[in-house]
């Protein structure tokens, strides 16, 4: 497949908000899992969609932001 699901942060409650707080962060956009449905609530998708090194920095944004720690 080329989306990768992950599971938010146990402190954060809601997957819309952990996505627009990653954006304003590391820049990296996802899509919230709730807008797939019930059981999407909780995680967020990222399309792998983008050549690998541009997929690589976005891995870099997210954990040099600091939003998973």
């Amino acid at each position: 497949t080329m989306f990768a699901w992950a599971k938010i942060p146990e402190r954060y409650k809601d997957d819309v908000a952990f996505v627009m707080e990653l954006l304003e962060k590391s820049g990296v956009l996802c899509t919230p899992g709730s807008s797939f449905g019930e059981l999407g609530k909780g995680h967020v998708r990222f399309a792998l969609t983008m050549p690998v090194e541009m997929i690589q920095e976005a891995v870099k944004a997210i954990k040099e932001s600091g939003i998973l720690s």
